[in-house]
């Protein structure tokens, strides 16, 4: 597939709207988004029920970071909300 296509699959904002990659704000890839909406309306409706599901994800999570980047252990994974606050950590 070609690649602008899956570029604008994944980030369908208006043609007039163009963002350059500098770490600051910028439009959520649509998956993001669509995994955001639904942890959302999970949490609406069960409140943190599932709060030990959330955890085993994160715990994936971590595992994958650790796998890709070839760390030690997952407790060099640290997940921060963005990189302003990790380089303030």
């Amino acid at each position: 597939m070609n690649i602008d296509i899956l570029i604008k699959q994944e980030f369908p904002q208006n043609d007039d709207l163009i963002y350059l990659n500098h770490a600051a704000v910028a439009p959520w890839p649509k998956r993001t988004t669509e995994t955001v909406k639904e942890f959302a309306d999970e949490n609406a409706r069960l409140g943190a029920t599932n709060y030990k599901q959330w955890m085993d994800k994160e715990s994936g999570l971590r595992k994958q970071l650790r796998d890709f980047i070839n760390a030690a252990s997952v407790d060099e994974i640290s997940l921060l909300k963005n990189t302003s606050e990790a380089i303030s950590v």
